[in-house]
């Protein structure tokens, strides 16, 4: 009597949850092994809803038919993993890209619920202006990063050199009648006209769009999300002197994660500064409009400690309130406070806080600590320290 391995004799549906794990090129080969585990590969949709889209993949754009045609009416995920090619690499067939986003992908638009573009420039530029007016009615996540933007404020200068220009921005065009829920933009500036659901964004370097016409924080961008990233960027400049206290953007927002951020410099011939002081915009006005009232967990990471954007933070809490009232998760990481008097400000504006951690900085998380132990009504809640070496107890 012949007898088979346990997995020929699993039913189609064990095997269409293991098959789930698959990408769609490793799904024909699956569906090529045997009667069953074709059975299973084409009899259940789902396992063909996600299409990659890779260098690789555009000289056989008929299988991604193939996998459209398979996944029949259900919303899909599209995804365009296209890096730059190296020197020696076939260089990306742009004019195939072109051709697949045309004749191919087009048609099934309206069923795309989640899009990941992860390109060089050229593929990503491709990709806008093909998808340019159309629309994008099951869309909930949307993540655009393009592969050519490298960090630009960290570079180091040298004598009277310019600071670096920020990079240029691919338009993503997101008419209304969509129902995005997540966004992650680098090297990207979304058009739209709301918002509604936006419940997470993250946007990764200098962003146009994070003031509207009238120089105020997009409320849009920070009114609506309770999941709000910022990364490698400059504070936006709000037209005020400094000392002006605005009028805080409403918002929902919950969650916040403020990371490798510093002022904006100022323009060399404004008030006869120079590049090599690098004078920075007082990032004040920005702080002061960001409402904070209902943020429950915030990231600090990694602030420009050579300019003065953390100093013009601490400076902007204010005395008679907190800036954070219901803060109850603090995570510091790579951070520089400055003197233990701002430190003290900071952990005021903090009352209901009950965990903090402390990362890759020793030094700032040892003054924290003496800190809150100077003063027992200060965070109250909080009854210990978590480093990387281990745990402090007040």
């Amino acid at each position: 009597m012949a007898s088979f391995p346990p997995i020929q004799l699993s039913p189609p549906e064990l095997l269409s949850e293991i098959f789930q794990h698959l990408l769609s090129h490793d799904l024909f080969s699956a569906a090529q092994v045997c009667g069953l585990w074709r059975e299973a590969a084409l009899g259940h949709a789902s396992l063909w809803t996600r299409v990659t889209v890779s260098p690789e993949s555009l000289s056989y754009p008929h299988g991604l038919g193939i996998v459209l045609r398979r996944s029949k009416n259900l919303p899909i995920t599209l995804e365009f993993l296209i890096p730059p090619s190296q020197p020696g690499e076939t260089p990306n067939d742009y004019a195939a890209l072109w051709r697949l986003l045309t004749y191919i992908i087009i048609p099934e638009l309206a069923r795309c619920a989640s899009l990941r573009v992860i390109a060089d420039e050229v593929a990503c530029g491709t990709i806008t202006s093909v998808f340019f007016g159309h629309k994008f009615p099951l869309l909930r996540s949307l993540h655009l990063v393009n592969m050519d933007v490298d960090p630009h404020w960290q570079v180091v200068l040298a004598g009277s050199e310019l600071p670096p220009v920020p990079p240029s921005f691919l338009y993503f065009d997101l008419p209304e009648g969509h129902a995005l829920e997540e966004c992650v933009l680098h090297g990207f500036t979304l058009g739209y006209h709301s918002l509604p659901d936006l419940k997470s964004l993250s946007i990764v370097n200098h962003n146009p769009s994070l003031l509207d016409s009238g120089g105020a924080l997009n409320p849009q961008l920070f009114a609506v999300p309770t999941d709000l990233r910022l990364d490698n960027l400059c504070i936006p400049v709000i037209d005020l002197p400094k000392d002006d206290v605005l009028d805080p953007c409403a918002t929902g927002l919950t969650t916040l994660h403020l990371s490798r951020v510093r002022g904006m410099p100022l323009d060399s011939d404004e008030d006869g500064s120079e590049w090599d002081g690098m004078e920075e915009y007082h990032s004040g006005p920005f702080f002061n409009a960001l409402n904070t009232s209902r943020v429950r967990s915030l990231t600090m990471e990694e602030w420009d400690a050579a300019g003065q954007v953390v100093e013009d933070f601490i400076s902007t809490l204010p005395l008679k309130y907190p800036k954070f009232p219901e803060l109850t998760h603090l995570c510091l990481r790579r951070m520089e406070l400055g003197p233990p008097e701002g430190i003290m400000r900071l952990l005021r504006a903090m009352p209901a806080l009950r965990e903090l951690k402390i990362e890759e900085c020793p030094e700032t998380a040892q003054v924290v600590f003496e800190v809150l132990c100077l003063d027992e009504k200060l965070c109250p809640g909080v009854r210990q320290v978590e480093t990387g070496d281990g745990l402090l107890s007040r």
